[in-house]
C-alpha cells in the first residue's frame, strides 16, 4: 500500500504523499480501535465477537480491493508515462 501511494505521486510531491499516507494510517488505526471496541460491547454485557470479526473481514476485503485497483492504476500510469500514452 505504501509503494502504491508513494509510487503514484509526482516526484516533487513524494514527501507530501508520505505524510498524507502516514496520517491516514494513524487515523484509521485510532478509528479502527474505537469502532471495534464499541462493536465488542454492543450486545450489552455480552461480548459480540461475530459482528466485530465480520467488520474486520469486510475491512480487509475492501482494503485488498482498493490496493489491487491502485496497483492497476499505478501500472497504467507508469505504462502511459514511459510510452508517451501509446500502447
Amino acid at each position: 500500500m505504501t509503494a502504491v501511494g508513494i509510487g503514484s505521486a509526482p516526484e516533487h510531491r513524494i514527501g507530501l504523499a508520505s505524510g498524507v499516507l502516514n496520517a491516514a494510517r494513524q487515523t484509521g488505526g485510532a478509528l479502527g480501535v474505537a469502532v471495534l471496541g464499541a462493536l465488542l460491547v454492543e450486545g450489552g454485557n455480552h461480548v459480540s465477537l461475530r459482528l466485530a470479526f465480520a467488520v474486520i473481514a469486510g475491512a480487509y476485503i475492501a482494503g485488498a480491493l482498493l490496493t489491487l485497483a491502485g496497483r492497476r492504476d499505478a501500472r497504467r500510469h507508469q505504462i502511459n508515462s514511459t510510452t508517451g500514452g501509446l500502447r
